[in-house]
């Protein structure tokens, strides 16, 4: 109840904000969907591993625009009760697996930015829609932190170019493993940002749709000197020093082309992701 009162708060006091220079228009969209599950051999093996298991799961998705005029606008999106019906804190699940809590765990926001058509183009800034690119092919659907800027060139082709925010670790800090006979402490350390920029072109026809994108990825969140069993299983060659490996940050260059081609009643599409990089050791 608290957080339906806070979130009527915050709605009630943008909309005082912006009534003062303009009215804004409210649009309302979203979905509501409920499922049930039966596995009668979850391992997938015979004699089967596990016992079978049923449930059902819904999530109810609510997306508002709050529209100040035809060229800004406010977009925001939350799920609510995204669990299976009837379990307890222990056992609840988002959808048909992942862990959640009670109580924060009925209401999520996932996307709130604001989108402005200006004279040079198109800008959208805020938590928006991650992963989702050209084809379904390597899709995973997800929510990050961007800003987005696209130009139109007519009206069948557009440039693109994004800058991502997919970690913030800007703040000191001190770890101290302990391994034995002796403990290292690695501190002082604040930059270990995971950022991507993207430069994309896209044409949408009739009939066709392609584009090209490219993106450089930039982790630094190794340059912390982790416990070396922690990167073991992904990293299994790199050098190390004693008990540790040396700090480095990993660079990608990804390469993402697509094409959709409709032929009368026969569609074709494909997509090619390619990604190559570096360990860049301090």
């Amino acid at each position: 109840m608290k957080k339906i009162l806070l979130i009527a708060a915050v709605m009630g006091m943008f909309l005082s904000l912006c009534g003062t220079a303009s009215a804004v228009d409210i649009k309302f969209s979203g979905s509501y969907f409920v499922a049930g599950i039966y596995e009668e051999n979850h391992s997938l093996t015979d004699p089967r591993l596990l016992p079978s298991t049923a449930f059902y799961f819904q999530r109810v998705r609510l997306q508002t625009e709050f529209r100040v005029s035809d060229k800004l606008w406010l977009t925001t999106r939350f799920d609510a009760l995204d669990r299976t019906w009837g379990s307890n804190t222990a056992q609840e699940t988002n959808g048909a697996g992942n862990t959640i809590t009670s109580g924060s765990g009925n209401i999520q926001w996932d996307h709130a930015y604001i989108t402005y058509v200006s004279p040079i183009g198109f800008v959208r800034a805020g938590y928006q829609e991650h992963g989702v690119w050209g084809t379904s092919f390597g899709d995973t659907s997800g929510t990050s932190a961007k800003i987005v800027w696209a130009v139109p060139a007519g009206e069948k082709l557009f440039f693109v170019l994004q800058v991502e925010k997919l970690g913030e670790s800007s703040y000191p800090y001190t770890t101290a493993p302990d391994v034995s006979p002796q403990t290292i402490t690695v501190g002082t350390q604040s930059d270990l940002d995971v950022d991507a920029y993207y430069a994309t072109v896209f044409y949408k026809g009739d009939d066709l749709q392609a584009g090209l994108q490219y993106y450089y990825t930039r982790d630094a969140y190794p340059r912390s000197i982790p416990n070396a069993g922690s990167f073991v299983p992904y990293m299994p060659n790199l050098p190390m020093a004693g008990d540790y490996y040396y700090p480095f940050t990993a660079v990608y260059h990804t390469l993402d082309p697509f094409f959709k081609l409709r032929m009368g009643s026969v569609n074709v599409e494909g997509e090619i992701i390619y990604q190559t990089g570096a360990y860049k050791y301090d």
